[in-house]
């Protein structure tokens, strides 16, 4: 009979128990092992990820900044554009400022002229008398013609001679108009005393004659061509003075004179 050795019991046990703990280390191994190869998956596609972000930025930094180089040099040119826009603006203002002087001072030329022109225009009507008498001759009726005409004219247009009872009477005055003086001719030997009225000055104009010789023709006329009389063509010079006035003092806007003194009861 055998008897057993404990010693190989022992054994048994041990390589038994090393084959468990081999086993467990191998699981253990393939265990670590996957672990690693899961992490390095990971961290591949971790640091693919990461190479993405970089292009990513990259890409996105360099449009930004082109970005910003453009709008730069926008902004530069804006810049300067604006400049010289000041520039300009400011040469501008400066020669408007020295329009504005120079129209002041023109003005003011103009307006010591102007007292001027009224105080030497005014003067020659004084010389030409305060009181002026002028004759107008109408023409005769037809079949009135006679062999020995009743009234003569003197060649300067001042003086005339009339028949009567066989003799020749002179006259002068300060214009006579023969029978063939037009209204025009006549409006302007008065038309000065119209301009001494918008001076300021006090002008009396009258016709004087009997029945039929022709004063409402001389003072009225017709009311428009050539046969408008001295009332009519008065009122047209007047409103001509007015309005190269207003212009002259850069006025925009004229006032009826008849119209304001008729509504004020003047």
């Amino acid at each position: 009979m055998r008897v057993p050795n404990e010693d190989a019991g022992v054994d048994i046990t041990k390589e038994l128990s090393w084959q468990e703990e081999k086993a467990t280390l191998k699981e253990s191994n393939h265990t670590v092992a996957k672990a690693f190869e899961a992490a390095n998956t990971q961290s591949n596609a971790l640091t693919a990820q990461l190479s993405t972000l970089k292009d990513t930025l990259t890409e996105s930094g360099t449009a930004t900044n082109a970005a910003q180089i453009e709008r730069l040099c926008k902004v530069t040119t804006e810049n300067e554009n604006l400049k010289a826009k000041m520039a300009s603006l400011e040469g501008s203002q400066k020669n408007l400022l020295q329009a504005r002087a120079r129209i002041a001072e023109l003005t003011d030329q103009v307006f010591a002229t102007e007292m001027a022109r009224r105080k030497l225009h005014n003067q020659v009507q004084d010389l030409k008398g305060k009181i002026r008498v002028c004759v107008r001759v109408r023409p005769l009726k037809n079949g009135c013609e006679d062999d020995q005409p009743p009234i003569n004219y003197k060649g300067d247009g001042y003086g005339l001679s009339l028949l009567a009872r066989g003799n020749r009477q002179p006259f002068s005055f300060d214009r006579v108009f023969q029978p063939n003086s037009t209204q025009e001719e006549v409006f302007d030997e008065v038309s000065q005393f119209v301009q001494s009225a918008i001076d300021g000055y006090n002008v009396c104009l009258f016709a004087y004659g009997q029945t039929g010789s022709g004063k409402t023709h001389t003072m009225q006329g017709d009311l428009t061509g050539d046969e408008r009389g001295i009332i009519i063509r008065s009122a047209e010079k007047v409103r001509w003075l007015l309005g190269s006035a207003a212009v002259a003092c850069g006025c925009n806007r004229l006032f009826d004179v008849y119209h304001t003194y008729a509504v004020n009861g003047y």
